[in-house]
C-alpha cells in the first residue's frame, strides 16, 4: 500500500460503518507562542467538538487576539469508474443547497485509542495504526479518521467517500522563534478501496484576525471582527495568508497568519491554485456539489490577485494532480 503525505505549517476499511458514536476528541497546542486548537475531524477549529470561549488559534501569548474562524483540508479525486468526489473536514457550503449545515465529512471511529495522542520529543508511544511512533517536536498531536464512517453526530447529506484514511500529526516546538511561531500539521492520505486518480488536496481557511473580546471583556460575535479582514498569496512561497486592516472595530491586529504548503521531496504538484471569496458575497461562495468543487477550486490552476477590499473573506489552497495507489 502507498502512502502519500504532505505538510503545510501556519506561520507566527474499505467498507461504511454504520451508526458510529465517533470518538471525538481535542487537543490545544500551548508549548509554543501559538495556542492552536487541533481536532480528530480534520478541523483547526473547534468544529462543533466542545462548547465555550476557548480560542481557534491565539497570537501572540498572553493577547485576546484570535486568527481562524474555521479551517481544515479537502481531498479530491476521480475514482476508477470516472465519477469526480471531494471529501472536506470542513467548507462553507454542503453539498445539498437547501441544507443550512456546512458538511463534516471526516471522522474518527468508536474505537476508545481513536482519539488525540499526545507525544513529546524522543518518546517512544506504540499507537496501534502507528506502532513505534516516536515524538519529534516538544508537543506532537496524532490522531486518525477517515471519510466513510457515518456517525449519528452530524449531517453528512449525499456524501459519497473517496474511502481515504487520514493521519494527522501536528508539531508544536518550545524553542526560541521562529520555530515557537510555527504550528506544522503533517497528514497522511492513505486510500483503502480504490486507487484515486488526479488527486488534489486543498487548505480551506476562513481566517478571522483581531480581538476576541471587547474593552469590557466581553465576547465579541465573530461578525464583529473578521469584517476588516482580506486574503494574499505568495506564490514563490506556496503560501496564503489572512491579513487584518488597520484600524476597525477590532482595532490594529498584531500579526496576520499564513499557510505554506511543504512537499514530500519530488512531488512537486503540476498545478496550483488559489481562489478567495468576501464574506460579502451570496451564500454560495463555495460550490455545494463535488465535481465544481474539483473543478473550479481545486484543479482550475487560478491563481486571483490578491484581495483588495478588506471585507473579510476565505480561500482555498489546492494543489496536484497525484495518483495515490492502494
Amino acid at each position: 500500500m502507498r502512502i502519500w503525505h504532505i505538510l503545510f505549517s501556519l506561520i507566527f476499511l474499505s467498507t461504511y460503518v454504520f451508526s458510529q458514536q465517533a470518538n471525538v476528541d481535542w487537543k490545544f497546542h500551548n508549548v509554543g507562542r501559538v495556542e492552536q486548537i487541533v481536532t480528530n475531524k480534520g478541523a483547526l477549529w473547534d468544529n462543533n467538538v466542545y462548547s465555550g470561549t476557548l480560542y481557534n488559534c491565539k497570537f501572540p501569548p498572553g493577547s485576546i487576539e484570535e486568527h481562524i474562524g474555521e479551517a481544515g483540508m479537502w481531498v479530491g479525486a476521480i475514482t476508477p469508474e470516472g465519477d469526480t468526489l471531494v471529501s472536506v473536514s470542513c467548507s462553507w457550503n454542503p453539498h445539498r443547497r437547501d441544507d443550512p449545515m456546512a458538511p463534516f465529512e471526516f471522522w474518527p471511529t468508536e474505537a476508545e485509542w481513536d482519539t488525540i495522542w499526545v507525544i513529546n520529543r524522543g518518546d517512544t508511544v506504540d499507537i496501534p495504526y502507528w506502532l513505534g511512533y516516536v515524538g519529534m517536536s516538544d508537543q506532537d498531536f496524532v490522531c486518525r479518521y477517515n471519510d466513510y464512517t457515518v456517525t449519528d453526530l452530524g449531517p453528512i447529506s449525499q456524501h459519497r467517500p473517496l474511502y481515504v484514511d487520514v493521519i494527522q500529526v501536528s508539531h508544536a516546538w518550545s524553542s526560541p522563534a521562529p520555530i515557537n511561531d510555527i504550528i506544522l500539521v503533517d497528514y497522511y492520505i492513505i486510500p483503502k478501496q480504490f486507487d484515486l486518480k488526479k488527486a488534489y488536496f486543498s487548505v480551506w481557511a476562513d481566517p478571522n484576525i483581531g480581538n476576541r473580546f471587547d474593552s469590557n471583556g466581553r465576547l465579541w460575535g465573530i461578525n464583529n471582527f473578521l469584517q476588516d479582514d482580506y486574503s494574499i498569496y505568495f506564490y514563490e512561497y506556496n503560501l496564503a495568508m489572512g491579513v487584518d486592516a488597520k484600524g476597525g472595530i477590532d482595532g490594529d491586529a498584531f500579526s496576520p497568519i499564513a499557510y505554506k504548503v511543504i512537499l514530500p521531496r519530488g512531488a512537486e504538484p503540476q498545478i496550483w491554485s488559489f481562489n478567495w471569496s468576501p464574506l460579502t458575497g451570496p451564500p454560495g461562495v463555495v460550490p455545494a456539489y463535488d465535481a465544481d468543487k474539483y473543478s473550479k477550486l481545486m484543479c482550475s490552476g487560478n491563481i486571483m490577485g490578491d484581495q483588495q477590499v478588506p471585507t473579510g473573506s476565505h480561500f482555498v489552497l489546492s494543489f496536484g494532480p497525484y495518483n495515490i495507489a492502494l
